[in-house]
C-alpha cells in the first residue's frame, strides 16, 4: 500500500458564498487549470462553482 501525502495551502480570495442553506461540497480541478476547484450544491438555488 502507497500513503500519499500533499500540502494545501488555501488562501483568502475574499469572494463570499450566498446566505442560502448549502448540502454538498466537492473539490477537483474542473478547468484543469491546476489550481482546485470547489463545487457547492445548494438546496432551492442553483449550484455554484
Amino acid at each position: 500500500m502507497r500513503l500519499l501525502t500533499a500540502l494545501v495551502v488555501i488562501i483568502d480570495s475574499n469572494q463570499t458564498i450566498e446566505d442560502e442553506p448549502s448540502f454538498s461540497v466537492a473539490l477537483g480541478d474542473l478547468d484543469e487549470d491546476g489550481d482546485l476547484d470547489t463545487w457547492i450544491a445548494n438546496d432551492g438555488d442553483p449550484n455554484t462553482v
